[in-house]
């Protein structure tokens, strides 16, 4: 994370480094991304950037970090409704704002895109937190619509929030990696977590 000394910089100079470390990352794959194109375009000395960061994954890091935060102001009013609506309309609507996010931020879309077709350590580490984050949050919401009746309180709730998450983790993957505009990328992810909505909430078996 940022050391003290990024935080005390003006915030003009903290927006040129964060815009700067965007282009790059949305540029090429982690491995393949060039400090000292960051450190060109932000227009600071090589031995200032390591007084803000340990090295280019703490950058790395932090460009996640606030890539986050700034979803966070397209889901927040979702999430605050988490104990009145039904769970699967909750997903949909999370899916539906997050596609709204990306549509409206594209190269927060392309840092992504590139670290899911990376699979390698760098996605372990970075989605490893984010995952478990994700599985907690949904846990919680899937626990909350068994207390008012929504769910079957049979349900395992952990096994349910690792489906919900790999469902919407392979859609990611398989789509994002498409060489397609990204409106209809996103409209076609949208449709396919639709479908997938409907099975996990109507279920597959007939009754008879």
């Amino acid at each position: 994370m940022p050391k003290q000394t990024f935080h005390n910089l003006e915030q003009e100079k903290k927006d040129r480094i964060y815009e700067a470390s965007i282009n790059e990352f949305a540029r090429t794959r982690y491995d393949s991304c060039k400090l000292s194109n960051i450190i060109k375009e932000a227009g600071i000395p090589r031995g200032s950037f390591y007084q803000y960061f340990e090295d280019k994954f703490d950058l790395y890091i932090y460009v996640f970090d606030q890539i986050a935060i700034k979803k966070m102001t397209y889901l927040g009013d979702i999430i605050a409704k988490m104990h009145e609506m039904n769970f699967f309309d909750l997903w949909e609507e999370l899916y539906s704002n997050g596609a709204k996010f990306g549509l409206e931020n594209p190269k927060l879309i392309d840092i992504t895109k590139l670290l899911l077709s990376s699979k390698d350590d760098i996605y372990d580490k970075l989605m490893g937190k984010n995952l478990k984050l994700a599985e907690d949050y949904y846990v919680s919401m899937i626990e909350i619509n068994k207390k008012n009746g929504l769910i079957r309180p049979s349900v395992d709730s952990v096994t349910l929030a690792k489906m919900v998450i790999e469902t919407t983790t392979n859609v990611a993957v398989d789509n994002l990696v498409k060489d397609q505009d990204l409106k209809e990328t996103l409209k076609d992810m949208q449709d396919q977590i639709k479908k997938r909505i409907d099975i996990f909430r109507k279920g597959i078996e007939t009754g008879e």
